[in-house]
């Protein structure tokens, strides 16, 4: 920084007062002990002046532990941390904790433990400092009992129909599949006796699918009607209707366009190996929900495979996702 620019700043910092006029009381002249007067044109220029070294001083420590990527926002600031172990990603998140602690105390910033959380919300997504979505299946959960039971309340004035139909499957189905194939394990091609970790998130949701269903046609629990039939009449799909059919669509995305996103999620077989002669693929690592998901849908459909169109691709990702 130039001096002129440097000597500007700094006497616009200093013996500062800054004054709150509230209900037409005004306050007594308070000093402005850091930072500028609040409302100041030059506070969000000394803000990205002042955020400029944390990628240095947070990541000295952690960057010779793991891979790091800092993302610098206008009002925050996110590090990602990535190895190849589980123990080499926290040894580094709690050095990037320790530099953060120190980087604040050294530059008089507060830094708020107590509302520090364990969780990560992405696109909608709670993750939590496993990298498991245990909290993100709660906060649906419980978001989707609420929205059913705003449907059973619009029931009871609403004649049942095609308007109340597309009222659910607009609140609760809509709320369902954001990421549902990402956090969500399909149940559809595994072995009963042995459901993975997941599924009891699945089948509590199905639950409220199901008590959504009778709702919307007008039966009870105790009129033991399937619920299979319920949901066909009213045109609700699965939980696994939902997840299959998204993976479908993802997995045919991923192998017919290389730059997507995710592309690195699925890998082929060997080409001497039965599996590559049928252009089947596999998850890349099998602690990636959305890679397994993918790499199931994907072998299991031959029409998905041979999919030429996007409309293809959809209509064989829906006959895939009702036939799990």
């Amino acid at each position: 920084m130039e001096i002129g620019a440097h000597t500007l700043i700094g006497s616009f910092m200093k013996g500062r007062t800054q004054r709150v006029c509230w209900n037409d009381a005004l306050s007594k002249p308070v000093k402005v002990k850091f930072g500028v007067p609040q409302g100041s044109c030059l506070g969000p220029l000394l803000f990205i002046l002042l955020t400029a070294d944390p990628p240095e001083k947070v990541c000295k420590t952690a960057s010779n532990l793991a891979g790091l990527g800092v993302f610098l926002y206008a009002y925050d600031t996110s590090v990602t941390v990535e190895a190849t172990t589980w123990d080499d990603v926290k040894a580094a998140t709690r050095a990037l904790e320790e530099d953060m602690v120190e980087y604040s105390r050294d530059n008089a910033l507060y830094l708020n433990n107590p509302q520090t959380i364990g969780t990560l919300g992405l696109l909608g997504v709670e993750i939590d400092r496993n990298g498991a979505f245990g909290t993100h299946h709660a906060n649906v959960l419980n978001e989707l009992r609420r929205r059913t039971g705003a449907i059973r309340r619009l029931a009871s004035v609403l004649p049942r129909g095609k308007l109340l139909n597309e009222i659910a499957r607009a609140l609760v189905i809509g709320k369902l599949n954001v990421c549902a194939w990402v956090t969500r394990r399909s149940q559809g091609y595994q072995d009963q006796s042995r459901r993975e970790l997941g599924a009891g998130d699945n089948a509590a949701v199905q639950v409220i699918l199901n008590d959504l269903a009778r709702t919307l046609n007008g039966v009870r629990r105790s009129d033991r009607i399937r619920a299979s039939d319920l949901l066909d009449r009213c045109g609700l799909p699965t939980v696994n209707e939902v997840v299959t059919s998204q993976s479908a669509m993802a997995a045919w995305k991923v192998s017919n366009d290389p730059t997507f996103p995710l592309a690195e999620l699925l890998v082929g077989h060997d080409e001497r190996t039965r599996g590559a002669a049928l252009n089947l693929k596999k998850a890349s690592t099998s602690r990636s929900v959305a890679a397994k998901n993918m790499a199931d849908a994907w072998s299991s459909s031959p029409d998905l495979r041979d999919a030429q169109t996007l409309v293809e691709a959809r209509q064989h990702a829906k006959i895939l996702g009702r036939r799990a």
